[in-house]
């Protein structure tokens, strides 16, 4: 039988993909895991703001579960690295190849097609476990 005090999650890469080909486009991006201390805090943020909004009688608002979302993808990637893309041209966001930072991130993660994969890829908890 396993150790069980040694099954530990740990970041993982994620290939972004083309949306219309599924194709990888030529960026990795470095995740955390979904139970990092990170992500955690973040979450009880949120869940806070949600909880006040709900004290004070305030609808939450679909496009405040759109906001957390975005705010839990930028949480969640931590770097990210250039490769080729599937065609074998070098990946770039506007004609270069920015160092990883939290203005291009949020500005990659404003396009709902990318930070869907983030999401889908998050909500993999077995990808974060597995060696």
């Amino acid at each position: 039988m396993a150790d069980l005090s040694a099954v530990t999650s740990h970041n993982t890469f994620l290939a972004l993909e083309d949306p219309a080909t599924g194709r990888e486009i030529g960026l990795t991006l470095e995740i955390i895991p979904p139970d990092s201390e990170a992500i955690k805090m973040r979450m009880r943020q949120l869940l806070d703001r949600r909880k006040a909004r709900a004290q004070r009688n305030q609808p939450v608002l679909t496009i405040e579960d759109e906001r957390a979302s975005l705010e839990i993808c930028k949480t969640a990637v931590v770097g990210w690295q250039w490769t080729d893309d599937a065609d074998g041209s070098s990946g770039n966001w506007g004609g270069e190849q920015p160092t990883f930072n939290p203005e291009t991130l949020s500005e990659m993660l404003s396009r709902d097609w990318l930070r869907e994969q983030v999401d889908r890829h998050l909500a993999d908890a077995k990808s974060f476990f597995s060696k």
